[in-house]
C-alpha cells in the first residue's frame, strides 16, 4: 500500500527491509504508568540505515511515529518521534500510550521521499516478521 492506502506493485530488487517489533507490556497494552521518559535500544549491526518506530494504543495500525537514522544505544525522548509520513508533523508528548516499538532496517539511503521510506508497509505480503496490520509508519 502507498501512503494513501492504495495498492502498490513491489520491486523486490530494491524494495525490501527488515522489521523487528516488541510490545511494551506482555499483555500488549499501553505502557501507562510504567512508561519511561527516555528510551534507548541496543543492537549489533553495521548494515544500512535504521528507523525506530513507536505506535500509540488506540491509533489506527497505519499511524506511527518514527526516529529516522536511529543508531544503536541512542537515547531518545518522546519528542524525538515524529509522524512517519509527514516530516515536521505531529510528535509524541510521552510514552504512556505506546503499545509497541519496532526497529526497521531501511532498504535505501536516508533522505528519501515518504513514498519509498516505509518499505515494509508498501509490500506487507512479503514480510516474515509481521506486526499487527501494517504497523510500520503510515498515516
Amino acid at each position: 500500500m502507498d501512503e494513501a492506502g492504495q495498492p502498490k506493485r513491489c520491486d523486490w530488487d530494491t524494495n525490501w527491509g527488515v522489521l523487528m517489533m516488541w510490545y511494551t507490556r506482555e499483555d500488549q497494552k499501553a505502557w501507562d504508568g510504567d512508561a519511561r521518559s527516555r528510551i534507548a535500544f541496543e543492537f549489533r549491526s553495521n548494515l544500512g540505515h535504521y528507523r525506530l518506530v513507536a505506535h500509540r494504543a488506540g491509533d489506527p495500525a497505519r499511524r506511527a511515529y518514527c526516529v529516522g537514522n536511529y543508531r544503536s544505544g541512542l537515547n531518545v525522548a518522546p519528542s524525538d518521534f515524529e509522524d512517519c509520513w509527514n516530516s515536521g508533523g505531529s510528535r509524541l508528548t510521552d510514552f504512556t500510550k505506546i503499545d509497541y516499538f519496532a526497529l526497521q532496517l531501511l532498504s535505501e539511503e536516508p533522505g528519501s521521499t515518504s513514498d519509498s521510506a516505509c518499505r515494509l508497509s508498501a509490500c506487507p505480503e512479503r514480510r516474515r516478521v509481521r506486526p499487527p496490520q501494517q504497523a510500520c509508519c503510515a498515516s
